[in-house]
């Protein structure tokens, strides 16, 4: 086996583990902590840190774009954590 061969044969092990098993570790770990609904906001990280993590051993670099995707995805999950503490309190504000 060529030592290409061997790097790429390592780097498909490393992206399988860390975002695969690891991530979905992770998330198993947040749904126990902060239940289901907040936690599936932060799914759509994944990919992100799919990305980024292969390219640590195959020595590419993230471009424009991929920051680009990272800070629709932040603002995405942004959105969605400021509309639950909105919905949680509004009922309150009924009252009276």
């Amino acid at each position: 086996m060529d030592l290409r061969a061997l790097a790429m044969d390592l780097a498909f092990a490393y992206t399988t583990i860390f975002p695969g098993l690891v991530a979905t570790l992770i998330w198993f770990l947040l749904v126990r902590r902060i239940g289901a609904v907040r936690a599936a906001t932060f799914h759509f990280l994944r990919p992100f840190f799919g990305v980024s993590i292969a390219a640590l051993p195959l020595g590419e670099t993230l471009g424009p774009l991929d920051v680009t995707g990272v800070v629709v995805i932040m603002a995405g999950i942004l959105a969605v954590q400021l509309s639950k503490q909105t919905r949680t309190t509004a009922p309150s504000d009924r009252q009276g």
